[in-house]
Order: C-alpha cells, then structure tokens, then sequence
C-alpha cells in the first residue's frame, strides 16, 4: 500500500510495526532521520545507494546495498553509511540525466532483494555479510563483514 508522503522525524513512527524496510533516499540528511528513527524502532533495513561521476565522457560510479539491523551499533551504521550530501548538485544531474542509471537501479534492487533473502532465511547466510559495493569501472563486487 502506497503512502505520498517524506519520512520524517515527526512521522517515522508510523513505520512501527513493519519488520522490515528498503530505504532508497538520494539526501544523506534523511538517510540519518530514517536510519536513527528504525533503529530506535528496532526494525532492520537495507538502504541502498549510487554514487555517480564522469570519467572522459563516461559514466562511473558505484551501487550500494547494506543491511542494518537493530543490535549493531550506531557507530558501526555511521561507519557503513553516508549522511553527508557532498557533491549533490554533480551527481543530482548526472542522476537526472543518464539513461544508464536505470541498470544500476535495477542491479542495486536485486542485491538488496538477494539480501534481504539471505537475511530472511531463504538463503544460505554464514558470512554475515553487511554490505555490497558494485564499481562499474573494473566489474567489481566487494563485500564487508559484519562485527562478529
């Protein structure tokens, strides 16, 4: 069920109940707001995120998905995500602008989806892995551990 409505600090509370999110935000300022108000709520969450730039013409950049649950530390979430909105204008028009970002959207989707599922139990999950980063330059898939 859609709801048009921002997430804010005075209504994230109308998340309660949910037991689980898929936070994709483009302002490192809700990002915080929607990240400190489910972790006070104590529901996990996978936020997603793409960094964009242009290298001779071409696009770069990179897609992001990390899960947070409820008993890691804020330190650690300050650690694995960015609140910051550096460079917002750059990366706001190449956003805007590049047809391309439509793949990176789709393959951020899946990632936070085939995590998501891991998390859930519907797949195999010993590694404890927190966070994928995908860099288009190089085909590159790195992934971080989470604090045992």
């Amino acid at each position: 069920m859609p709801h048009p409505v921002k997430v804010e600090e005075d209504n994230i509370d109308e998340l309660a109940g949910f037991s689980f999110v898929f936070v994709c935000v483009d302002k490192g300022r809700s990002r915080e707001t929607i990240a400190r108000g489910l972790q006070r709520l104590g529901i996990p969450f996978i936020d997603t995120g793409i960094g964009l730039g242009l290298e001779r013409e071409s696009l770069d950049g990179v897609a992001r998905s990390t899960l947070i649950t409820p008993e890691m530390p804020w330190a650690e979430v300050c650690k694995l995500l960015s609140f910051g909105d550096d460079d917002e204008e750059d990366e706001d028009h190449l956003y805007k602008a590049a047809i391309q970002v439509a793949d990176l959207n789709a393959l951020n989707a899946t990632l936070a989806v085939l995590r998501w599922k891991r998390w859930a139990g519907f797949y195999r999950d010993n590694r404890n892995e927190v966070q994928s980063v995908y860099t288009v330059e190089g085909n590159f898939l790195s992934n971080r551990e989470g604090e045992q």
